[in-house]
């Protein structure tokens, strides 16, 4: 399999000479198409994933391909990633719900537990249905949180994007050019901690915060796209697999 940019360490460097990228890979540092169980490696860098009992879904992504399955309690993981995400950046998640867990559906985290804390993208169902990309600038507190009231509708793709600019955190929503949610941007750490997809990276397996349902096409650019790049990523409803960038 070829990658663009590929090293031996968790941190990749990316390269200056982006003239020959097409807009939408231009600052990507890893994206995971994740087409099925056997395609869990991470397309653009080196943090390729661990499959804890997922399963493929044949046929049942947003473009009518392959892509993974997952109960509360499966997750796919990395028990090591040095995040190069520090003042501008982007993250894409692709989910849909097949039930909503007690506590959370998490879909992205970066933390080692209370005390290390770094980002994390989640449908929240604790108290108020919330769609939340969140940052920690001290690793305690996730001081930053651009949230939004949201009652997501069972087995339907939903496309969800968070940019961050240096100031200001956007959620975009389904490739809508005007964010559903803002905050003021506090910081991020970089340091070195777990990371899972369909799970909280600090309590791995855990039902009550475990995503029920499907994940496809999760990315990470350290820059924060434009709207004009988040409708491209939504591609109509269909995502855009790592080829088609």
């Amino acid at each position: 399999m070829t990658r663009d940019n590929q090293n031996s360490s968790n941190t990749l460097f990316l390269s200056q000479g982006t003239n020959a990228l097409t807009s939408t890979k231009q600052g990507l540092l890893h994206y995971w198409d994740l087409g099925g169980t056997t395609d869990i490696t991470d397309k653009h860098g080196n943090l390729d994933l661990t499959n804890s009992s997922c399963t493929t879904s044949s046929g049942g992504a947003p473009d009518s391909g392959d892509c993974v399955a997952m109960t509360a309690t499966q997750y796919l993981d990395r028990a090591s990633f040095v995040t190069e995400l520090v003042s501008t950046w982007s993250i894409q998640v692709w989910f849909l719900l097949d039930s909503i867990t007690s506590l959370t559906n998490q879909l992205m985290s970066h933390r080692s537990g209370a005390g290390d804390r770094h980002w994390q993208v989640l449908y929240d169902n604790e108290a108020t249905d919330l769609m939340r990309v969140a940052t920690s600038s001290d690793g305690t507190n996730f001081d930053s949180d651009a949230s939004h009231a949201e009652d997501k509708a069972l087995a339907t793709w939903f496309h969800v994007v968070g940019t961050c600019d240096g100031t200001t955190i956007n959620q975009y929503l389904d490739g809508n050019a005007t964010p559903v949610a803002t905050d003021t941007f506090a910081g991020l750490g970089s340091s070195d901690a777990a990371f899972a997809i369909g799970t909280s990276a600090a309590s791995k397996g855990t039902a009550t915060v475990g995503h029920a349902g499907r994940v496809f096409a999760f990315g990470i650019w350290g820059r924060a796209l434009t709207t004009a790049e988040v409708s491209t990523l939504y591609n109509s409803g269909s995502g855009l697999r790592y080829a088609a960038l």
